[in-house]
């Protein structure tokens, strides 16, 4: 299996990811959402207001993965 890249998009709140979601050009289909993982940080995004985002944006969540540092990555595509 070949590994790829996909672009890392870091948030750090609900509006941010809402911002990036309504400016996003058609180069990338598939993307990497960067948030930290620990609820008490401020700049946490609960999975379900990435979810909820994403449906109204027309992107949908694949898979989310826990990185280095206490930051979770969250694959995203154009529905």
């Amino acid at each position: 299996m070949t590994g790829f890249k996909l672009k890392r998009v870091t948030i750090s709140s609900p509006a941010q990811l809402d911002a990036w979601l309504g400016g996003a050009d058609g180069r990338h289909t598939r993307v990497m959402l960067v948030t930290h993982a620990d609820a008490t940080n401020t700049s946490h995004v609960p999975r379900d207001v990435i979810r909820d985002a994403l449906s109204a944006h027309r992107w949908v969540a694949e898979r989310s993965y826990t990185l280095n540092g206490g930051l979770l990555g969250h694959v995203i595509r154009r529905a």
